[in-house]
């Protein structure tokens, strides 16, 4: 059965922090199980929403109606309005995928909503610096790693500047890739040598 990776998307969304994880998503080339998972779109509302970069996106469907049931994550991208109660809808629904024990990933601004919320007080965790995230009933400072990505307990979290390795934690978490072939990917994307874009088509054709 097919499951949805909900992606939350929202005026202001950072273009560059869901663009490596979608497409690998999306894309069955390389995958262990291909299809067996698929990107939608959610917000607060059906009406297209505007990117950093000034790509309209209509999203597929209502946050309200995600349901935790038919889903393998779900993904908080960075954008304006953390700080404050603009994404608290979106946040109630990263509260029961936590709940279910179903990942969520969150990177940059997103990382704010979920430790004002208290959901990183007791798990390993990373942002864009330790201060970032100081408010509401934010407790963790000491499981606060200095890390581009961190995944602990069904939470990613992720620095804005590592799209790369945020991507990685999240295909991990879903085991969308045999390790070689993951370890090229990155190594791809990290190193920028084409010696391991020809070791991925070689892992994945061989």
């Amino acid at each position: 059965m097919q499951k949805k990776v909900s992606l939350y998307v929202y005026d202001s969304l950072s273009d560059w922090e869901y663009g490596y994880l979608a497409p690998g998503i999306n894309d069955s080339t390389f995958q262990n199980a291909p299809e067996r998972l698929v990107v939608e779109t959610c917000a607060s509302s059906l009406d297209p929403i505007t990117t950093a970069g000034g790509i309209r996106i209509a999203p597929d469907a209502l946050l309200q109606n995600v349901r935790v049931e038919e889903c393998a994550m779900f993904v908080l991208c960075g954008g304006s309005g953390w700080d404050g109660d603009r994404h608290d809808l979106a946040l109630s629904v990263a509260e029961r995928f936590i709940k279910a024990q179903v990942p969520v990933a969150a990177i940059c601004g997103a990382t704010l909503g979920l430790a004002k919320r208290g959901f990183l007080n007791t798990v390993n965790h990373t942002s864009n610096a330790p201060e970032f995230l100081h408010l509401g009933e934010y407790r963790g400072q000491d499981r606060y790693q200095e890390a581009l990505a961190v995944s602990d307990q069904n939470i990613i979290t992720a620095s804005g500047i590592a799209p790369v390795e945020f991507a990685r934690s999240i295909f991990e978490a879903l085991h969308l890739y045999a390790p070689e072939i993951l370890e090229a990917w990155f190594k791809l994307h990290t190193t920028k040598q084409s010696v391991w874009y020809y070791k991925l088509c070689e892992l994945a054709y061989s």
